[in-house]
């Protein structure tokens, strides 16, 4: 398998690392240098690649998918923050018969989580004492917050915990508080 990295942060390296030990070649990267509103993912620069993995930026993503929908490239993302142009993304790999996988996070452990966390969200909604809220920290240098995995979890509750009305930051009463911060 051939892949091409778009962004070249904490994760596009960690990416990078665990590719070569699965003996996965990494065809190309990009980054805001050589890849300024996808500019640079063109036919010629994605040949041979099989696959696009995207974890860029938020500002980023839908010329990324654009592009590579265009050169015919699947593409897999990463990145959150983008959610708001889920439509014209949809619209774009639509047109181009092209795949897209995204998740707002790819940890094994933390999809287990989501699961439990539906489950549990259940559970509580069916006992009065009990409220749920949602508080995140980071690093420094995350980009987005409430991050996509916070959102993601605070959608499961809400789906499971008819009495939350809507996801907000602040106090929690009816609606689901979601808190984020960063160290």
């Amino acid at each position: 398998m051939n892949v091409a990295l778009i962004g070249y942060g904490k994760m596009g390296r960690e990416i990078e690392r665990i590719a070569g030990e699965r003996k996965i070649k990494i065809g190309h990267v990009f980054t805001s240098d050589n890849n300024a509103s996808g500019k640079g993912l063109t036919k010629q620069s994605l040949k041979g690649i099989d696959v696009c993995i995207d974890f860029s930026t938020p500002e980023a993503t839908e010329q990324n998918v654009k592009a590579a929908a265009a050169c015919g490239k699947n593409i897999i993302v990463g990145t959150t923050g983008w959610y708001d142009r889920m439509k014209e993304i949809e619209k774009i790999v639509r047109e181009n018969k092209v795949g897209v996988l995204f998740s707002a996070n790819f940890s094994v452990g933390m999809n287990v989580f989501f699961q439990l966390v539906g489950l549990a969200s259940k559970k509580f909604d069916k006992t009065e004492e009990y409220d749920v809220a949602i508080q995140e920290t980071h690093h420094k240098s995350k980009t987005d917050s409430p991050s996509g995995t916070a959102m993601t979890l605070g959608q499961i509750i809400l789906k499971n915990y008819p009495r939350k009305c809507r996801q907000r930051r602040g106090k929690a009463h009816r609606d689901f508080r979601l808190g984020g911060g960063f160290y």
